[in-house]
């Protein structure tokens, strides 16, 4: 199979994921907390991220997500803790970092088109909020 074939699927899958984590996302969770909140503790009690990297990891989240893919890049991947970071803005899971993994392991496209189209900040349907910064 070509690059390009597998690109597209993998723009394609991320898409329709991020659209459809957007359309279902809540902003609070079941306790009534803020996502956004939950998501920064969750951060900062499971990873060694600064607290400005927590909060820039957790600004404007819809869930803990971003935590639960800067975890999966971290652990999967050769990325900078920044870069994971970047990654996993406005995740609604791991799936940017199990994205990011796949295109690295089974395409020959530079690694900087696979972030630009495994990112959800990167993609055209983003969440309110979740533009690159």
């Amino acid at each position: 199979m070509r690059a390009d074939g597998v690109a597209m699927r993998l723009t394609g899958a991320l898409v329709v994921a991020v659209a459809f984590g957007w359309l279902v996302g809540r902003s609070t969770t079941a306790q009534g907390q803020s996502s956004e909140l939950a998501c920064y503790e969750l951060a900062t009690q499971r990873s060694t991220l600064s607290d400005d990297q927590a909060r820039t990891l957790c600004q404007n989240a819809f869930s803990v997500g971003p935590v639960a893919c800067y975890d999966r890049a971290r652990a999967a991947t050769a990325l900078t803790t920044d870069t994971a970071v970047e990654l996993c803005l406005c995740a609604d899971s791991d799936a940017p970092a199990l994205c990011y993994e796949r295109g690295v392991e089974t395409t020959t496209v530079d690694t900087s088109e696979i972030f630009r189209m495994c990112a959800p900040t990167q993609q055209l349907l983003v969440p309110p909020g979740c533009r690159a910064r």
